[in-house]
């Protein structure tokens, strides 16, 4: 079980999200770099991003999604192995 915010929830870090599932970011654990490339890429606490592979060897990749419409924003995005363990997410859907 992980804590973001100061409340508890079911939540688990983006690399073990089901592939198909919808998430929502809760929380990012890294530094001041990280979350400046991940907001560059349209990846902050509030984010809607389906999972398109996850659990398995190379990146995890995901798509952005529109919160209003759950559509596609841009292109697949593909984060490493780390980088998705620091990203905690909880299934909207």
């Amino acid at each position: 079980m992980y804590f973001c915010g100061g409340g508890e929830e079911q939540v688990a870090p983006l690399a073990l999200a089901r592939e198909g599932s919808i998430v929502k970011v809760l929380c990012i654990r890294g530094g001041y770099g990280l979350i400046r490339r991940l907001n560059d890429l349209g990846i902050r606490e509030g984010s809607l991003l389906k999972v398109v592979k996850s659990m398995g060897a190379g990146p995890v990749i995901v798509h952005l999604l529109d919160s209003n419409s759950l559509s596609v924003i841009g292109r697949r995005i593909a984060l490493g192995f780390g980088v998705a363990m620091k990203i905690i997410v909880k299934e909207v859907e």
